[in-house]
């Protein structure tokens, strides 16, 4: 999980770990017990790929900081993402996924149709067929 800073008005200083999920959930000031906002971090560094422009950033799928390309790659892997490829590309990325749920779908029906058939007695059999 990463670890997010947040601010009170006083100007104390608070570090908390959260999920992204949880980002915006603010904790009390240690210090003073007032409430705090998340203070927007400065990026820490520069790395080569088009990912947040270029910057280090916390991935929206896994909430881990990712610094390299490598760490990128990795983090797209593990959690099932790619990147954005254009609306174009993203559609047919969808159709895909989604002809390929019902080609699944689809097996899976045929086959409980077919045991439940092959599961009937002889007279239902002749019933069916005819």
């Amino acid at each position: 999980m990463p670890t997010y800073e947040y601010e009170c008005r006083k100007g104390h200083t608070t570090d908390a770990y959260r999920s992204v999920e949880n980002r915006h959930i603010t904790p009390e000031c240690v210090q003073c017990g007032a409430s705090t906002t998340k203070v927007v971090s400065a990026v820490r560094g520069f790395v080569s790929f088009p990912a947040a422009g270029g910057q280090e950033y916390v991935s929206p799928a896994s909430g881990k900081y990712i610094t390299s390309k490598k760490a990128r790659l990795d983090d797209m892997a593990r959690t099932g993402c790619r990147p954005y490829e254009g609306f174009s590309s993203e559609t047919k990325e969808a159709r895909k996924r989604v002809k390929e749920q019902e080609t699944k779908s689809d097996a899976k029906l045929h086959d409980a149709v077919s045991r439940a058939y092959h599961a009937l007695p002889p007279s239902k059999k002749k019933v069916l067929a005819g």
